[in-house]
């Protein structure tokens, strides 16, 4: 088991009540188990996770990725501008 400490901007860090956390996950794991966990964990991020991008030690990653070391994992919301 491995901890991961999570950053959650803007939108997300509304939707989770909290701005950053430090979780325990399974070395070995997928971007997208991290993600169906913290939706287990914060559940109004439910249905908005999927469209946010997710950084792993300030890379983007696919949801494919393991994730194999404690890590700094960014949710990033969408972004627009005009």
């Amino acid at each position: 088991m491995i901890h991961l400490r999570i950053l959650f901007f803007a939108k997300a860090r509304e939707l989770a009540g909290v701005s950053e956390a430090v979780i325990p996950f399974p070395e070995g794991k997928s971007v997208k188990e991290l993600r169906d966990q913290l939706i287990q964990n914060y559940p109004k991020l439910s249905g908005f996770l999927d469209l946010c991008a997710v950084a792993i030690d300030d890379e983007f990653s696919s949801d494919a990725q393991r994730i194999h070391k404690e890590a700094t994992v960014a949710i990033l919301p969408p972004v627009s501008g005009g």
